[in-house]
């Protein structure tokens, strides 16, 4: 039945392909070399959409330990773990993840006690990232990202009569390159943890992968920019500087309110504050002096939003700052995806030790007219700055 099927499926093909032929013949009105090229032109056209259908049938994994486990069975093959051995000392074996999911928050949190079969770990918890949940991310070919910002606008369109002057207007267009950023670390493991499959993936999930993670969110949330890091958005946020709020004896909920007024006023829409979990549980027991809790008229019933903005807790943030904005105008572009390479190095053959090098590399930046998006600051300076002069 199934030689049945494809002998089908061959004719039908074949029947396709010459019925094609006949119509572009027809086309050519009898010129070849004509005919030659639209059938040349056709060809390509197919080998495009099987691309493309080989495309849509990409596997996606849902966490980095399933991807790293098809990786590392592809590549080895079935050979002995002697014979992994062998060919890494030969040649490095380079382990390429290619999956947007698994960059993003999973469900295996950090620090949690895993199991697979009779391994167990006790992991000190770490902080778990979240900026990839919230901010623009895509992939590029570049490691050069150029940006173009108008700057120096003048002049505006406006309401003319017949006949009447057109009004003028000029910008300036000012181009600011982006250079993708390396993000990596190296960690040997030893031949007994090569023979526990299972293990091994663990541990590259342990002691590089979240490790990687971590150093990424921390340089997008508060790079310097110094060659080897990203600017963070914290280093291009705006300051809390509006002088036209105030109130009398303002809390920390005032701040937030009072950070959402100024990006609003320049034409964003913030939908995220980010605050430590320690100004969180202050903003939640504010009471009365007779013990009743306070919710201020902004709020939504149960405190998680101020003037529409979700607050959200995150000990990546400084007890006393908040770090409010339109998260969507923060931007990671993923460069290189995730690599893990196996090789030795030093006495690593000697001591029977294999050293894994896992890396990656990104863009990540906010545009030059975005950066007023974002505002942090201290809760204590925008307080202040909001604190009505008594008369």
């Amino acid at each position: 039945m199934a030689e049945k099927l494809k002998g089908l499926v061959t004719e039908s093909e074949g029947k396709m392909t010459a019925t094609l032929e006949a119509k572009l013949k027809e086309l050519s009105e009898g010129n070849e070399a004509k005919f030659a090229e639209m059938l040349e032109a056709a060809k390509a056209q197919g080998e495009e959409l099987r691309k493309l259908k080989e495309a849509k049938t990409t596997q996606n994994y849902e966490t980095i330990k399933e991807a790293l486990a098809v990786a590392l069975k592809a590549k080895f093959n079935g050979m002995t773990v002697d014979q992994i051995k062998d060919s890494i000392k030969n040649e490095k074996l380079t382990i390429e993840v290619k999956t947007a999911g698994a960059m993003t928050i999973s469900g295996n949190a950090t620090g949690t006690v895993q199991r697979r079969g009779a391994v167990v770990w006790d992991v000190a918890p770490k902080k778990i990232p979240f900026i990839r949940e919230f901010a623009t991310v895509s992939t590029t070919s570049n490691a050069i990202l150029p940006v173009m910002s108008k700057a120096n606008e003048d002049g505006d369109a406006a309401w003319t009569g017949e006949g009447g002057l057109k009004p003028l207007r000029d910008f300036d267009l000012v181009v600011v390159e982006h250079s993708a950023k390396k993000i990596a670390e190296i960690a040997t493991f030893s031949n007994e943890i090569m023979q526990d499959v299972d293990m091994f993936l663990e541990m590259l999930q342990l002691d590089l992968i979240e490790q990687i993670n971590l150093v990424e969110e921390n340089g997008i949330l508060f790079g310097v920019n110094g060659g080897t890091d990203p600017n963070g958005i914290t280093k291009t946020a705006s300051a809390f500087t509006l002088t036209s709020i105030e109130t009398t004896d303002p809390n920390d909920m005032d701040a937030i309110r009072a950070a959402v007024a100024q990006i609003v006023s320049l034409n964003h829409t913030p939908d995220v504050a980010f605050v430590n979990p320690i100004d969180a549980a202050n903003m939640d027991m504010v009471k009365t002096n007779d013990g009743a809790y306070i919710l201020p008229p902004f709020t939504t019933a149960e405190g998680l939003r101020i003037s529409g903005v979700r607050v959200i807790e995150k000990n990546q943030i400084p007890q006393g700052y908040i770090l409010v904005g339109q998260f969507s105008k923060a931007e990671i572009y993923d460069y290189i995806p995730l690599t893990i390479e196996l090789g030795y190095t030093g006495d690593d053959w000697k001591y029977n030790r294999i050293t894994a090098r896992a890396e990656k590399r990104i863009h990540a930046f906010v545009k030059t007219n975005n950066q007023n998006a974002f505002v942090y600051d201290t809760i204590a300076n925008i307080k202040a700055a909001i604190t009505a002069v008594q008369a």
